[in-house]
């Protein structure tokens, strides 16, 4: 198994049973030691897609060694450009819950002063 799951105690490997975001929790860094023929690494990057697809919020600290494959060079710009989505994803949550908020704060103030007009 070439990824690991590290937190402050112990590694763990990456199980491709179970979702993504059950194993994460408490996790502080992702250890990608890329091998051509290890299937989990096809499931790990479909898993992390999924998250930027569907939004999930995710601190993903990916790190991948790509221990001179080409198409492990590849995985790795693949993960960062996965990781760069998801916080993409993160920032224009933020952006709109802000509007959101400012949007209720301005409807208050509309109806303070409609009702002082009166």
């Amino acid at each position: 198994m070439c990824i690991k799951l590290v937190n402050d105690k112990e590694e763990k490997p990456y199980d491709m049973a179970r979702p993504l975001e059950e194993q994460i929790q408490g996790c502080q860094l992702i250890v990608v030691n890329y091998a051509p023929f290890d299937k989990s690494v096809d499931c790990f990057l479909s898993e992390v897609e999924r998250f930027a697809k569907t939004g999930i919020d995710a601190k993903l600290n990916i790190r991948v060694v790509h221990n001179d494959y080409i198409v492990g060079f590849k995985l790795k710009q693949k993960l960062n450009r996965a990781s760069n989505d998801i916080t993409l994803n993160e920032i224009i949550k933020l952006i709109v819950l802000s509007h959101v908020e400012t949007d209720k704060k301005l409807e208050e103030l509309a109806n303070t002063f409609a009702g002082m007009t009166k």
